[in-house]
């Protein structure tokens, strides 16, 4: 049996999806984009982003879930902020939990509200994932691109929750470190992984998504194997963005209101999921023919087109 090469692969399903989607099964909710780091390219720690920067309350949360439909089965509290900056953090998981919806979390885990409290509640509110993002495996790599950040405090929650989580006897949520590999930290993977192997959890290595004009001071200097990330992105048809004001985003890389879609608190879901923006988006990530006017995904490092 022939067994085609994984782009290849990955290509062909491409081809075979439509230019209008009426329903998605997950879904990227911001919590809200407000962050007490200042990484070096996040919009929302240098100060860029042209979004609102309001919490996300369990009311909105819970119209954008009944407007999306029960096709969703899964959510992520995650964009431009760090997610236990919101008050309403676990209210919010806990109602997409009534729903059945599968949750997950991306937090960098240091300087955030967090005690053994806080970390019983996050285990009985039914969180499934939570990502830790964390660059390094001292506070000197560390804090190269988490500006702010505090090393030994992302050690000392992780060790209150998997406390926790022991004392309770439960697998939820699962962690998984996520180290952003740059020149300054790549000398640590060894020294990471081996910090999670005595943690007892999962270490993924992804390279840093780094501005053409930055690179010399952040690409590794030599090949760093990372987990596989699709060379063809989906986002598009798969997955929406929605803002924590119910404005919805085509993709993960938006960080202005200028490429709005739409409001899903205004808007049925399925009108604003197919407007002519997004669906020749659509048609540019699958041919790579540019339309008339400027896409989000012109450029953007997680497409293969890059005009």
């Amino acid at each position: 049996m022939l067994r085609l090469p994984h782009e290849i692969k990955e290509w062909m399903r491409l081809q075979l999806k439509p230019d209008r989607v009426r329903e998605v099964s997950q879904v990227l909710v911001e919590p809200g984009a407000v962050c007490n780091l200042r990484c070096s390219f996040c919009p929302t720690g240098n100060g860029t982003v042209g979004l609102s920067q309001h919490f996300l309350g369990p009311r909105v949360f819970d119209l954008i879930l009944r407007r999306l439909g029960p096709s969703v089965t899964s959510v992520s509290l995650l964009h431009l902020g760090e997610p236990f900056l919101n008050p309403n953090l676990y209210e919010l998981i806990e109602l997409a939990g009534r729903r059945g919806i599968r949750v997950s979390l991306h937090s960098h885990f240091s300087k955030i509200p967090f005690d053994r409290e806080k970390a019983k509640r996050l285990i009985d509110s039914g969180l499934a994932e939570l990502l830790v993002s964390c660059d390094g495996a001292s506070q000197k790599t560390y804090r190269k691109y988490r500006v702010g950040g505090d090393f030994d405090r992302v050690l000392e929650n992780l060790d209150i929750l998997l406390r926790a989580k022991a004392e309770r006897e439960s697998q939820y949520p699962e962690i998984i470190w996520k180290f952003l590999v740059h020149k300054a930290n790549e000398h640590e993977i060894v020294k990471a992984r081996a910090i999670a192997k005595r943690l007892k959890i999962r270490v993924i290595f992804q390279p840093l998504c780094v501005p053409a004009d930055q690179s010399r001071d952040w690409v590794p200097r030599r090949h760093v194997a990372t987990e596989r990330r699709t060379s063809f992105c989906a986002m598009t048809w798969d997955t929406p963005v929605i803002h924590s004001d119910g404005a919805v985003l085509p993709c993960c890389v938006i960080d202005h209101r200028r490429y709005s879609l739409g409001n899903i608190l205004r808007e049925p879901f399925d009108k604003i999921w197919n407007k002519p923006l997004i669906v020749e988006m659509r048609k540019y990530l699958r041919t790579g023919k540019k339309a008339s006017g400027t896409l989000p995904c012109h450029g953007c490092p997680y497409t293969p087109h890059r005009a």
